[in-house]
């Protein structure tokens, strides 16, 4: 269920504006010129790391030779852009989809930058659980059953009756087909605590929907206790916004001494919660849920993920361990701005010699160097996790401490500047494409889950731009036909009309293209598989209305289906469409819900199940999948992309 939109909107604008405000007088040259003369002191075992202009076969081996691919092109790689919940939600139901058609085994990388990283930091955290426990199927994380108590059978005096039979219909019809979706059970109170899997023979007797029972229950970043959804709406954590907002005032008073904000630690701490939290296995309903890998008082503002259970180091031990499964390398993506007299790096300015990565092998950036090391300056993946994201950052003592969410750390390149300030990944590349590019990589899912109402593909333009300063071309033959020309039009001055595509018509769930590398590289082209956040909500409509869905003929989650009946009438005034799924960044961070989680997840899993790993192992779409182009229209402020002639 949607709830203060208003605020959402406006929240959302505060904080543009805030960023804008904040570095419209700071300039990026002057990350470079603190690094321009970085490499003749470059601190020992520093050497480079190549932008894709200077990417070659033959320096990958060199480059990248104590990572899991051993220097070898990586053959599949996952981008989760960012966006905060909203993309972290989305992003988690691209995972569940690759993981129903055995995609996710064969990625060789995921790369993540802010909202895209808490959703990879819930996989890492289970894939680190699900080895310490012994659990002998990691997948089993994914596994959820269709809450029919969403809907129960309506009153036959309710008001909404007719809709509440067809929102009852569409969780009836949730994962019962074979037509291609995915094969759900309905919730049933013994199958929480044993259940046998006939599809698998797998017997799961110890509460295996646990780890998608807590996403559910904890929509809200900012939020330290719990929501169990009944089928109601659920409300926004309001009490939480005045606490934090006479935090803000107490901090002006001591912000000369404050490095990281009380509010910033609260973030943390609340994207460890919803997301980094392993929960124990329960044995009946009325059991609490408790924590294998948790730190503080249970639901209190100090409960948090213990940083000594997720580092670096025990991902790297776990990619160490020939007896465990194949995992992923995470790439999580930070910017690099300056921390000498307070000066933060232009967040306007892209330039991808300020992407900083870390991993568990090494971290660095075109500017600094890379270090090849097991202990990065971030050693736990939580803290990691709230740079990668610290969108609303700043390092100048006459800002308020509330909007220093970075990390300013110790400089283990070079003796000066003694230290160095990471912030969030989004300010240089906010899809998480160019590090796997940096890789070689053959194939490249991009989930572009940026907040994007007006359909401006500000990421993919951005991407574009980056690539070509470099020689390279990203293209898109199919569907984006137009993209030229929605990206050229960025430049149009006031009163000249943007071409946009409208993200509430999107009919794609997957958008192929490519990228050509620069000329002389001999690396070969590198497959796009563009994941882009939308939905054609007219074919939601029609079969919510119609009462079918997850069908051929209606080709459409019965959740999603479900989820559009209990919301249609929260749309945006002067338009049709519905506010989900372009909820604004910060409104879906404070204001979400267990609906809406289930939504996000749903969407996103059915636009990763067109693709899968062809006879010869390389990705594509599934046989029948149809690409169609998507109209070029004109942008409207706040609002989805309309007809020129309107």
């Amino acid at each position: 269920m949607i709830r203060s939109k208003q605020f959402g909107r406006a929240l959302s604008r505060t904080t543009c504006f805030t960023l804008v405000v904040l570095s419209a007088s700071c300039s990026s040259k002057y990350v470079h010129e603190q690094w321009a003369q970085g490499k003749p002191t470059r601190a020992s075992g520093v050497t480079e790391l190549r932008p894709i202009s200077h990417t070659m076969l033959a320096s990958l081996k060199k480059d990248f030779s104590a990572e899991p691919s051993g220097g070898a092109p990586l053959s599949i790689g996952l981008a989760l852009s960012g966006g905060g919940t909203r993309a972290a939600m989305f992003a988690h139901g691209v995972m569940q989809g690759l993981n129903d058609s055995q995609v996710l085994d064969q990625v060789d990388a995921i790369s993540s930058v802010s909202g895209g990283s808490y959703a990879a930091l819930w996989y890492y955290t289970k894939r680190l659980e699900t080895r310490k426990a012994g659990i002998r199927d990691h997948r089993v994380v994914f596994t959820d059953c269709i809450p029919l108590w969403w809907q129960d059978e309506p009153r036959p005096s309710s008001s909404r009756k007719e809709t509440e039979l067809l929102i009852r219909a569409a969780l009836l019809q949730a994962g019962q087909g074979d037509e291609g979706f995915k094969r759900m059970y309905q919730c049933k109170y013994k199958m929480h605590f044993t259940f046998d899997d006939p599809a698998t023979g797998l017997a799961y007797n110890r509460d295996p929907f646990r780890w998608q029972t807590h996403l559910g229950r904890w929509p809200d970043i900012f939020e330290d206790s719990e929501t169990v959804a009944t089928g109601d709406r659920q409300g926004a954590p309001w009490w939480q916004a005045v606490k934090y907002g006479f935090v803000v005032l107490g901090e002006w008073i001591k912000a000369p001494f404050v490095e990281t904000s009380d509010v910033a630690i609260s973030y943390q701490y609340g994207i460890e919660r919803a997301w980094g939290l392993n929960p124990n296995p329960r044995t009946s309903w009325s059991q609490a849920f408790s924590y294998t890998n948790d730190k503080g008082q249970i639901h209190t503002s100090e409960w948090h993920l213990d940083p000594d259970t997720a580092t670096w180091q025990l991902l790297r031990a776990l990619h160490n361990d020939k007896s465990a499964a194949r995992m992923p390398l995470w790439i999580l993506n930070t910017s690099l701005t300056p921390s000498e007299n307070g000066r933060p790096g232009d967040v306007l300015y892209r330039d991808q010699s300020e992407i900083f990565e870390i991993t568990a092998f090494g971290q660095g950036s075109t500017l600094t160097g890379y270090l090849r090391t097991d202990t990065p300056v971030i050693p736990d993946l939580g803290t990691s996790v709230r740079v990668s994201g610290a969108a609303v950052d700043s390092v100048n003592t006459f800002h308020p401490p509330a909007i220093r969410w970075g990390a300013t750390v110790k400089n283990p390149f070079r003796a000066e500047p003694a230290s160095i300030r990471l912030s969030d990944g989004g300010h240089t590349e906010n899809l998480g494409l160019y590090s796997l590019l940096r890789r070689g990589a053959r194939d490249v899912i991009i989930v572009d889950a940026e907040e994007d109402v007006e359909g401006r593909m500000e990421g993919i333009c951005i991407a574009r731009q980056m690539l070509k300063k470099e020689g390279a071309e990203m293209r898109f033959d199919k569907a984006l036909i137009n993209l030229d020309q929605v990206c050229s039009d960025w430049n149009n001055g006031p009163g000249k009309p943007r071409h946009a595509y409208n993200t509430s018509a999107w009919f794609n769930g997957v958008v192929p293209g490519e990228v050509i590398w620069p000329e002389g590289s001999a690396m070969p082209v590198s497959h796009i598989w563009l994941i882009k956040l939308g939905w054609d909500q007219a074919a939601v409509r029609r079969a919510f209305k119609d009462g079918k869905c997850e069908t051929r003929a209606y080709p459409v989650s019965c959740m999603l289906a479900a989820y559009y009946g209990s919301n249609a009438g929260t749309t945006v005034r002067d338009d049709d469409n519905l506010y989900f799924p372009q909820l604004p960044t910060a409104g879906a961070a404070f204001n979400s819900s267990t609906y809406l989680f289930w939504a996000y997840r749903e969407l996103g899993r059915t636009a990763a199940s067109a693709l899968q790993i062809k006879a010869d192992g390389t990705l594509g779409l599934k046989p029948g999948t149809v690409i169609k182009d998507q109209p070029l229209l004109c942008e409207k402020s706040d609002l989805s992309a309309v007809s020129c002639t309107q």
